[in-house]
């Protein structure tokens, strides 16, 4: 459970085939509460620092557009100094 979220980016999916829209947000202030998945997801939880998850993402071992889209802004945000 998160105490605050805001938006990182949005993402066109697609620009030609649909109108799908991703929107990331950064979730802050977290607590772990109890898990409610549907009945077809697993959830597996790892925690990590940004570094190690952008070091995943250059090695290719994250590979969902949107983690690595996401991964990226806020690498992006850390250097800046922003984040």
């Amino acid at each position: 459970e998160a105490s605050h979220y805001e938006v990182l980016l949005e993402m066109d999916l697609s620009n030609s085939v649909s109108d799908e829209r991703a929107i990331v947000y950064l979730a802050t202030g977290l607590v772990q509460g109890d898990a409610n998945p549907e009945e077809t997801e697993e959830l597996h939880m790892r925690q990590m620092t940004l570094s190690e998850a952008y070091e995943m993402v250059e090695r290719r071992e994250i590979r969902d557009s949107l983690t690595v889209a996401a991964i990226y802004k806020l690498r992006i945000l850390e250097l800046e100094g922003r984040l």
